[in-house]
């Protein structure tokens, strides 16, 4: 499912559209965390951080910390930053 706009979309048709993907009480609660921090205008960092994703911004792995990706950048390194989790 897509959605068409010019411009930012719609925070409460996308809304609308994420409570209708699951009836599951969890993936509903999230839904209503992303709907408390658009009203708050929070920043995503800190959405993330409260899903207990923290580091994912900074491309880490949120149990460990490693690296993600092999590639920061243009910077490759062979053998190194591969989150082997």
């Amino acid at each position: 499912m897509a959605l068409k706009s010019e411009g930012a979309p719609d925070a409460a048709k996308v809304l609308s559209i994420l409570r209708g993907l699951s009836p599951e009480k969890e993936w509903q609660a999230r839904v209503s965390e992303i709907e408390s921090c658009l009203k708050a205008e929070s920043p995503v960092s800190d959405f993330v951080d409260n899903l207990g994703l923290k580091g994912l911004c900074e491309n880490q792995h949120p149990c460990c910390g490693e690296t993600l990706t092999q590639r920061l950048n243009t910077t490759r390194t062979e053998g190194e930053g591969v989150c082997t989790l």
